[in-house]
């Protein structure tokens, strides 16, 4: 299973391809915003959200599959 992004007009569509079955899944829409996506499991990715011009993050956030929410998980110092 490979694990990617790409950016939309409106936001990233993150994505899966199986090897195995040669399909394409859609995993998530999230902000387009972000940056650097691990997955966690089966359900959950990490990422890097509301980055800045210079690609500055303020926080890092768990995305769930099934409940397709947000949740934050750390937040940057301000500054």
């Amino acid at each position: 299973m490979v694990i990617y992004g790409e950016w939309t007009d409106n936001g990233t569509v993150i994505k899966s391809y199986d090897l195995e079955s040669d399909k394409q899944y859609k995993v998530a829409d999230l902000p387009i915003d972000i940056k650097k996506i691990s997955v966690l499991s089966s359900d959950k990715v990490l990422f890097i959200n509301k980055t800045d011009s210079r690609d500055h993050g303020l926080e890092l956030a768990i995305y769930s599959i099934s409940d397709k929410t947000i949740t934050p998980l750390v937040s940057a110092d301000p500054g």
